[in-house]
């Protein structure tokens, strides 16, 4: 559906094309799935906003330690990290099936497969910034 950020992205990119979600009400997994759905055999990087912070370094280790069907950044906690990684279509297959059925959360597709979890380098990497708060107490730690 065509609408007026299309355009101007159009404009400003000529050979970017956005993809618009199929679905509402699925979280991020609505952009995946629209992702997927034009481009079923491509595997895609993903890289949320959410996560300002992480440098080309970061991701040059995520692609250099990727390994099929998902890899992920884990939190110091071990916590897989859904929006900081590298998706196959095998488990966005999956995903699909998990929607069809009520299951939204990325991170439950991720923990009922064979994926790799990979430690960042430097934790500070995957501190969010949603709000102000979280740039300012950010910014305070240096981690920019």
């Amino acid at each position: 559906m065509p609408n007026r950020l299309s355009t101007i992205i159009t404009m400003l990119f000529h050979s970017l094309k956005p993809i618009f979600d199929e679905q509402e009400d699925i979280g991020s997994a609505a952009g995946l799935l629209a992702a997927h759905s034009l481009h079923p055999d491509t595997k895609w990087l993903v890289l949320s906003c959410e996560y300002p912070f992480l440098p080309p370094p970061a991701l040059q280790q995520l692609i250099l330690e990727y390994q099929s069907p998902v890899t992920c950044f884990a939190n110091e906690t071990g916590l897989a990290q859904p929006l900081v990684a590298i998706w196959d279509s095998e488990v966005l297959e999956k995903l699909r099936g998990g929607v069809k059925s009520g299951k939204t959360e990325l991170n439950g597709v991720v923990e009922e497969i064979n994926r790799r979890l990979i430690r960042l380098l430097w934790e500070q990497w995957i501190t969010r910034a949603d709000t102000k708060e979280e740039w300012d107490e950010a910014e305070g730690k240096q981690i920019c």
